[in-house]
């Protein structure tokens, strides 16, 4: 197919990307992580199948923010100082609370963006 006509868009650093509807019909754009045209065609395939399977997100989108914040604390325990793991947990509890503690499948962009108005 010609260059530019198979619906991959050209982002920065010349990485390709194309634009999709998600579950709720909203266009987003989605990036291949690659520069090669038949690379980022069979990301895309692929990734239109997992989205028509519901195979994306993994399991994990189905864990409420709790669960999560335990999970993401548990795995961060032995990698990272003390003092880190503290900020974290600090932070981790605000989003929880200001979120009311949903399913990880149900926030998007425009729930972390009223978090900051």
């Amino acid at each position: 197919m010609a260059r530019g006509r198979d619906g991959l868009h050209l982002r920065e650093r010349g990485i390709l990307a194309f634009s999709y509807k998600n579950e709720r019909g909203v266009w987003r754009e989605k990036y291949t992580g690659t520069r090669d045209r038949k690379e980022a065609r069979e990301f895309w395939d692929n990734f239109l199948e997992g989205l028509r399977n519901r195979s994306l997100p993994t399991h994990m989108a189905d864990w409420r923010m709790d669960a999560a914040e335990k999970w993401l604390i548990e795995f961060r325990t032995p990698r990272v100082t003390e003092n880190s793991l503290n900020s974290d947990k600090y932070r981790l509890q605000h989003f929880r609370i200001f979120l009311c503690n949903p399913r990880l499948r149900e926030i998007d962009n425009d729930d972390l963006d009223a978090l900051l108005c």
